[in-house]
């Protein structure tokens, strides 16, 4: 992707100063030369430009009939079609300030899902150790030892998950 120099304000200040449109290309012979001119598209409209036809001096490139029309037509819609031209690119940077607005949005959202999926792993890491250790423990219940460290293990980790010290964290 190549960056554009282009000044869009002053295309659009250029478009806001010239003569009122739209205009529309016409042609009128003369005696020896033929030309295309554009013109307001208005009764009694403005001339605004003139597209020759044939040599306009001595060593000048010719320009052939063909030529000369289509340059009097392409002035006279750019007159319209610049215009509009700049209106789409506005509405294209919008909207891709409007996408970069979203997608940033959903980049912040992805990262906290993430973050979420990690926290609730890691909780699911703790509840298995702890259920591997009341499953150990309850293997012999009539131990007093085993009651003991089975409560023990129990007020450790109801500590852990109201804001205390967590086994995977000593």
């Amino acid at each position: 992707m190549t960056n554009n120099t282009r000044d869009w304000a002053d295309d659009k200040r250029t478009c806001e100063v010239a003569t009122a449109g739209p205009w529309e290309a016409r042609s009128w012979a003369t005696d020896g030369a033929d030309k295309y001119f554009v013109t307001q598209a208005v009764s009694g409209g403005k001339e605004v430009a003139t597209a020759w036809k044939g040599l306009r001096y001595m060593g000048a490139p010719m320009i052939t009939d063909e030529e000369a029309a289509a340059n009097a037509c392409f002035i006279a819609s750019a007159r319209t079609g610049w215009p509009a031209a700049l209106a789409e690119i506005d509405r294209l940077h919008d909207e891709v300030g409007s996408w970069y607005a979203k997608t940033i949005a959903e980049a912040v959202r992805a990262d906290t899902a993430e973050q979420r999926v990690r926290d609730l792993e890691a909780e699911v890491e703790r509840l298995r150790k702890g259920f591997r250790r009341i499953t150990t423990l309850a293997k012999a219940p009539d131990d007093p030892l085993v009651r003991v460290l089975l409560m023990a293990d129990i007020a450790k980790n109801t500590s852990a998950s109201e804001g205390g010290t967590r086994d995977d964290e000593e």
